[in-house]
């Protein structure tokens, strides 16, 4: 009785892992921890498109197949770091789509912490508009119970205000985006200021 115990056990403990690493794959099929050369295999190409977003120079952004991919500076193996990818529509649409995303995603991993970012009915003030007029709200899934020990998946709504859609050509959309811990640490050391 003892080994049925321990064997369903590993069963599910195990399941979940595999429908966790199955969620850190891009819609392009752009996995996190692959280097980038498996999908953009000429470095002069990589090295020539960097995109640095923050006054930090410890990552960069590439674009490939309307995604974008973060890896760490000066990384010789171009470890994929975290995929961010998105779908253009109308803010209304969004808070229907999210749910079907949510619903997906809780239904690989049940039981997985999750942490809402305001709501479509309280949505907050997206960091990246300092007027304060585009707002956005997800959800964040912890595959392994904080963003400081493991993988995060983070769906959003964005609505941004018409000046950056104009200033900036951004586009109101939903969003997912798919974290290595290394990258949440980052982050996390990013927005405390630390």
């Amino acid at each position: 009785m003892k080994i049925k115990i321990i064997s369903i056990f590993f069963i599910i403990f195990f399941s979940k892992l595999t429908f966790a690493n199955d969620l850190l794959v891009s819609t392009n099929g752009i996995k996190l921890g692959d280097s980038l050369l498996k999908y953009i295999p000429y470095k002069d190409l990589i090295e020539n498109n960097k995109k640095f977003y923050y006054k930090s120079k410890d990552y960069f952004m590439v674009g490939f197949k309307g995604e974008e991919i973060h890896v760490r500076n000066n990384d010789p193996q171009y470890t994929i770091v975290s995929v961010n990818e998105g779908i253009s529509m109308s803010f209304e649409k969004c808070k229907k789509e999210i749910t079907n995303l949510i619903a997906e995603i809780k239904t690989l991993v049940p039981n997985v912490k999750t942490k809402e970012k305001g709501s479509a009915d309280n949505p907050r003030k997206h960091w990246d508009d300092s007027s304060g007029k585009s707002l956005t709200f997800g959800t964040d899934f912890y595959l392994n119970e904080s963003p400081e020990n493991g993988p995060v998946i983070r769906t959003n709504c964005t609505d941004w205000s018409s000046e950056l859609e104009t200033s900036r050509n951004l586009k109101d959309h939903l969003g997912k985006t798919i974290n290595l811990k290394e990258y949440n640490l980052f982050l996390i050391k990013m927005y405390s200021g630390g």
